[in-house]
């Protein structure tokens, strides 16, 4: 218990209620961490312009990561980032279209989205601070982090995958949630940043804990010391975990943390 010096939470599903309003405790239990030496930030496959009022309102000022890892971000500004080769992009963005893959290509600073079911293009608008581009070239000097993809009813999905996988060997194609996958470059993802994070912070991954639900949490629950599941985790997740929380909607994450730490609140 005593070497865990660092907690890194995913937010959707984990931090988040089912509502997206945030554990009502944690406020209270990060404050008593920090007394003891630990401190807490944040994972999500978010953006900075999504996630930095939860930041803020947490009061979190050491580094967070952004876009499944593949941003990492203090107070606002951009420290690391994982931006996919502008190449590859245009290879993935051809296979997509190819196989008619709905996805959404997101920069820093714009976006651009291709053949949007319902799902994809809630997560292309609700990218607010982001701006919507036509034409693919005009990310060229934008940096990308994360294509969004939606596999639902994509009838070749699968070759499309195998033609990314095949033709572009610096990205990482993987699957974020149920029937969504995310192409990144390939050192991106949630385990690397925070095993960043740690390093930044002049710690190891031997003195952190994290907390996730879905299958874009895998590779931080794997690398951390200690992984924790939600309740209503995947089963990789939980499987992979050293400890299941109780349900995001009922303050999991900060109930498990004062049992765990006996924090007196």
């Amino acid at each position: 218990m005593n070497q865990i010096k660092l907690i890194v939470s995913d937010l959707d599903g984990t931090l988040l209620t089912d509502n997206k309003e945030i554990d009502t405790n944690i406020k209270k239990v990060i404050k008593e961490l920090e007394s003891i030496g630990i401190l807490f930030t944040i994972a999500t496959g978010r953006n900075n312009s999504q996630s930095k009022h939860i930041i803020n309102e947490l009061g979190i000022d050491i580094p967070y990561v952004c876009d499944n890892g593949g941003s990492i971000f203090k107070k606002g500004y951009c420290i690391k980032d994982y931006g996919i080769n502008f190449d590859d992009i245009v290879t993935v963005n051809s296979i997509f279209e190819k196989y008619k893959v709905p996805h959404v290509v997101y920069g820093f600073n714009n976006k651009y989205g291709r053949m949007m079911t319902d799902r994809i293009k809630y997560f292309f608008e609700v990218a607010k601070a982001l701006n919507k581009v036509e034409d693919l070239n005009e990310l060229r000097n934008d940096i990308v982090v994360k294509i969004t993809v939606d596999s639902n009813g994509v009838k070749d999905f699968l070759k499309a995958k195998k033609e990314v996988d095949e033709r572009c060997k610096n990205v990482n194609f993987r699957r974020s949630e149920d029937t969504l996958f995310t192409v990144t470059d390939i050192k991106s993802s949630k385990g690397n940043a925070v095993e960043y994070l740690a390093n930044n912070l002049g710690l190891s991954l031997n003195n952190v804990m994290t907390f996730g639900d879905n299958y874009n949490d895998l590779t931080m629950i794997e690398k951390a010391s200690i992984g924790v599941a939600m309740e209503d985790a995947k089963d990789e997740i939980k499987n992979a975990s050293e400890y299941v929380a109780s349900s995001n909607n009922k303050n999991g994450v900060s109930n498990f943390l004062i049992d765990y730490f006996k924090l007196k609140i």
